[in-house]
């Protein structure tokens, strides 16, 4: 009888839950985006926690039902893992993540089984490390590019060589660089979340921008650009706008690279977070650092296992339950 394990995450974004195999075969990753009102650039977490109540439900059936169509009925729960904070650091809380917590905590009660507890950012960089096919050893680089998050890290694996610790290397300072293609989308009359619909706009385009962000010892400051962004809605096409934002996030990826010590130039870099679902930032750090990105220093995962996503957690719960 297999033995599968199931992963929950109530983002601010997104209701997710997966289910993977003992051998780590990932069977069921399902999502559901948390509604927002047209002209809206995102949710209180009153009303994200109340939107994951809802959801959570038939996500996990539909999960169930994915993993009865791969597996048949011979398999049994070994764990259950949930994300219940944003980082892996003491303080680190949001509410939206409650109601993930309380549906894990059911299930694994249910039927007996441990419970595993890790951060929503540990989830997103082991799904990225599975997605991209590798799992580096010892201690590497991660980008989290997000609506919530902007940051590059440099990740530690702790005794149990399961949880992860991650220092900030480099940041934004003020919005991050999911917020800007949002909040620019908004702008344009796109739904939230703007990325997919941005981006569509912005392939239209053949400009490319000369952008440089404001660089601090502490980390980089990128807000001024959607005042850039605004202001050339009056004299640029949308498409040509629409480009100039995606340009702006690629600067500020490279700025925050421009943090990494030298001495660290071989390290692996894991991009993980809805950012990078974006192909056309993928495409420009292949084109704009080709050896990082043929030697495969560089690890992208497919757009699925970028964005929000339960998958790691699962996979996390196997690695801590096989421990």
């Amino acid at each position: 009888m297999n033995s599968i394990y199931i992963g929950i995450d109530t983002s601010n974004y997104t209701t997710s839950a997966a289910a993977v195999t003992e051998y780590g075969e990932l069977v069921a990753n399902i999502k559901a985006p948390l509604p927002v009102a047209s002209g809206e650039k995102g949710l209180r977490q009153s009303d994200a926690l109340f939107s994951h109540v809802k959801a959570l439900p038939e996500v996990i059936g539909e999960v169930s039902a994915a993993v009865s169509e791969r597996l048949g009925g011979g398999y049994k729960i070994a764990a259950v893992g949930v994300s219940d904070s944003p980082r892996n650091v003491p303080g680190s809380y949001m509410p939206c993540f409650l109601a993930g917590v309380s549906a894990a905590s059911s299930t694994a009660g249910l039927f007996r089984v441990p419970l595993y507890r890790f951060s929503h950012q540990e989830g997103h960089i082991e799904a990225a490390l599975f997605g991209a096919g590798h799992c580096p050893s010892g201690s590497f680089y991660s980008f989290h590019l997000s609506g919530g998050t902007c940051e590059l890290l440099r990740v530690e694996s702790e005794s149990a060589g399961v949880r992860r610790t991650a220092s900030i290397v480099s940041k934004t300072l003020d919005i991050t660089c999911g917020q800007l293609i949002d909040r620019c989308g908004v702008a344009l009359g796109l739904l939230f979340p703007c990325g997919a619909g941005l981006e569509k706009l912005a392939m239209e385009s053949v400009r490319e921008f000369k952008i440089k962000p404001a660089v601090f010892p502490d980390g980089i400051n990128i807000s001024g650009f959607e005042n850039k962004f605004l202001a050339m809605l009056n004299t640029s096409t949308p498409s040509d706008a629409a480009k100039f934002v995606f340009d702006a996030v690629f600067e500020c990826i490279r700025a925050m690279l421009g943090a990494i010590p030298p001495s660290d130039s071989n390290t692996y870099v894991v991009f993980a977070g809805g950012v990078m679902s974006s192909s056309l930032i993928k495409a420009r750090l292949i084109r704009e650092f080709p050896s990082a990105a043929s030697s495969g220093r560089f690890l992208f995962a497919p757009p699925a296992l970028s964005s929000d996503n339960a998958a790691g957690i699962a996979l996390l719960a196997r690695k801590a339950d096989m421990k």
